[in-house]
């Protein structure tokens, strides 16, 4: 059962009190920050770990020349693979976990998670070879695709109608966080240390979450009722005045309706409302990864050292991470200040430009032309992309899939849709190092701006419009696409 299934309007039952419930967000956020290090984790690794652009060939001598702290150095494949095989355990675990979560409940699926991260940050840390590493990363991956699934699914069931969409953005912006301190962490130690020190986030979650209750809606759906109560009783405060009895009977009837509503991919393909909220949001979902972000988000350094724009590497990649911390709150601020194909389409339209300024500045470098003038602009371009996804591509793409696939098609239209999010990440993070060695930057680039453009078209044609409409209401936009 998705999280989404349940829209409880608490306002008719009283006034509650809403301490319990912040404070379980912000524990469970630890793993969107967790999610964010590991994410952002590789490009000052790689900048550690990569043979230096002085070497001219990637020979055994050469490498054993420049050895890092544990003894490993990586050519430009074993590069491509440690930025792209989190993706790999993300897919792969993100599929079970929403079983898990149902069999086991929400907090068992999130300290899985969280010991995948821990598992990850240990074997990083012993690593002495480059395999070793990659099973990190791997771990690292599982504990990445396992939050992404059942964060949003706990804090969506315990948030009260009021704080639901305030307290659903609160993953987006600890998963940037997580992104800026891996940045400034990487840019002061050595990956072995920083690896020790990001290792600190999963072990609060570890002390901070058992303190939380399990999701009620869970509870309810696997008929643990007293517990249930007990449950809803400290997410909206034991008070005079508030109907604990009547919110209880509303789970009870969504819980059983949504039960009773399971659909299957005969459901999605003969249906055209389905068929056609489908394609929104696969499409919307694999333009989201083949804009590059996590390309650029796990290469950042490198882009940066490759533009040689004057700003130190680390000092970039900085940059860039604040942006996407301040990018994902006015984006939290603005998402309902106007409908959400607007946003999509501007946000496409800021990444594109961003990255056909960027290409064109390394395609004049590529042809010797005196660009010393212009090191400021791959600095600016970098901004505008971070900026543009984060406001809007970053968790749009999340929140229309709720609200474009019907309750009968939800969950395996997630499940498809989350698969196909993690393999085209892979595909794209494992391409994109490679890309930059065999036909440029500034063809790669050139690309990606491209994607970008065809994202517009498909938004355009594609995406129906949700905000302010009810689900029969959107059923009849696609009906009519």
């Amino acid at each position: 059962m998705n999280s989404d299934d349940i829209s409880i309007n608490t306002t008719h039952f009283g006034k509650s009190t809403k301490t319990v419930q912040y404070a379980a967000t912000i524990s469970v956020c630890f793993a969107a920050l967790s999610a964010g290090t590991v994410l952002a984790w590789s490009s000052p690794a790689i900048s550690e770990l990569g043979i230096p652009k002085s070497l001219n060939s990637t020979t055994e001598d050469d490498i054993m020349k420049n050895i890092t702290r544990n003894g490993i150095r990586l050519t430009k494949k074993e590069e491509a693979l440690l930025g792209s095989v989190l993706n790999l355990g993300a897919l792969i675990y993100a599929i079970p976990t929403g079983y898990i979560a149902d069999k086991w409940g929400r907090k068992m699926a999130i300290y899985l998670s969280a010991f995948s991260f821990l598992l990850g940050w240990f074997l990083i840390v012993i690593a002495k070879n480059v395999t070793t590493l990659l099973i990190a990363r791997f771990f690292s991956g599982m504990g990445l695709g396992a939050i992404c699934v059942v964060a949003p699914m706990y804090v969506g069931e315990i948030a009260e109608n009021s704080l639901r969409a305030t307290l659903s953005s609160y993953f987006q912006i600890f998963l940037s966080l997580g992104i800026f301190v891996t940045f400034v962490v990487g840019a002061i130690t050595d990956y072995v240390t920083m690896s020790l020190i990001l290792a600190i986030f999963p072990i609060i979650l570890l002390i901070t979450f058992p303190l939380m209750p399990e999701s009620h809606v869970h509870l309810v759906k696997v008929r643990k009722i007293n517990e249930a109560e007990k449950s809803l009783i400290r997410f909206r405060g034991n008070k005079r005045g508030y109907d604990i009895n009547g919110e209880m009977e509303i789970i009870r009837q969504e819980v059983k309706k949504s039960s009773n509503n399971s659909g299957s991919i005969t459901d999605i393909v003969s249906n055209k409302p389905n068929r056609n909220a489908m394609v929104a949001v696969l499409g919307m979902l694999i333009f989201q990864q083949m804009c590059g972000i996590n390309a650029i988000t796990f290469y950042t350094e490198q882009i940066f050292a490759e533009a040689d724009a004057g700003v130190d590497p680390s000092l970039g990649a900085i940059i860039m991470g604040a942006l996407q911390f301040v990018g994902g709150y006015l984006g939290m601020v603005l998402i309902e200040k106007a409908g959400r194909k607007f946003f999509l389409i501007l946000s496409s339209i800021g990444m594109m430009l961003g990255l056909c300024v960027l290409s064109v500045f390394f395609h004049f470098q590529h042809l010797k032309y005196n660009v010393s003038s212009f090191e400021f602009i791959p600095v600016i371009c970098a901004a505008l992309f971070i900026l543009s996804f984060t406001m809007a591509y970053g968790s749009i793409p999340y929140m229309m899939m709720h609200e474009l696939l019907s309750p009968e098609i939800r969950a395996i239209g997630s499940g498809i849709a989350i698969v196909a999010c993690w393999v085209t990440s892979f595909l794209i993070t494992y391409a994109f190092p490679l890309a930059l060695v065999s036909i440029g930057n500034y063809m790669t680039f050139y690309i990606l701006t491209a994607v970008n453009a065809l994202a517009i078209i498909f938004v355009i044609f594609f995406v129906p419009e949700t905000r302010g409409r009810t689900l029969i209401e959107i059923q009849e936009v696609l009906a009519n696409q």
